[in-house]
């Protein structure tokens, strides 16, 4: 799971180096529209829907929290 993410946020902005941030907003990685695509993506990926009150900065601060968000999800 954590690869296919990583693959997924490769694919939204490739110069990023995902596995030594800490936290992808702060850091202004990704931005609004990163995190939509990214969210689009994960959902297709994953064939799940992220409720609207799980769409916040803390489920997306870096691949783990990511990483955890979907398994809420996908198990």
């Amino acid at each position: 799971m954590k690869d296919k993410i990583l693959e997924i946020l490769k694919d939204i902005r490739p110069d990023v180096d995902y596995i030594n941030s800490s936290n992808y907003i702060e850091d202004n990685l990704l931005d609004s529209f990163d995190l939509a695509a990214l969210l689009g993506d994960i959902e297709d990926t994953f064939n799940i829907k992220i409720a609207g009150e799980e769409l916040n900065k803390e489920n997306f601060t870096n691949i783990d929290t990511i990483v955890n968000l979907v398994k809420k999800y996908n198990g």
